[in-house]
């Protein structure tokens, strides 16, 4: 009878890419608190633009643990979960396909109850 124990350096593989969306979360957060402390308050959308590097940099980040939590996360754990000696057991799976939609239900619930006006100008 084969074991069931998988070492803990295995289970990683199957984690990593669950986290993604909860990553993609605080890099937005921090963008906005990158702008609020920059401009010394909130932007006012349509009108101004904050343009430095740093923002720069920072705006490519964000838009690169997006693509990758949209579209590099999902699949990849899709495909390392049908690697038999990564699988874990059906609740742990459950949890990480759960801790995944969560990452993006955090990101709606920041973009509809924003109390700032920083989505409306990130998104102008």
């Amino acid at each position: 009878m084969a074991s069931t124990y998988r070492p803990k350096s295995r289970a990683f593989w199957t984690w990593a890419p669950c986290w993604a969306p909860l990553g993609l979360f605080i890099g937005i957060l921090t963008l906005a608190a990158h702008v609020r402390l920059g401009l010394g308050r909130w932007p006012v959308p349509m009108i101004e633009s904050y343009d430095t590097k740093g923002y720069h940099y920072h705006e490519m980040l964000v838009f690169l643990l997006g693509v990758i939590a949209l579209y590099v996360a999902g699949p990849l754990w899709a495909v390392l979960v049908a690697i038999p000696k990564l699988r874990l057991s059906p609740s742990k799976h459950l949890i990480q396909f759960s801790l995944y939609i969560s990452g993006f239900v955090l990101i709606f619930l920041f973009a509809k109850f924003d109390p700032t006006p920083f989505t409306e100008w990130f998104l102008d």
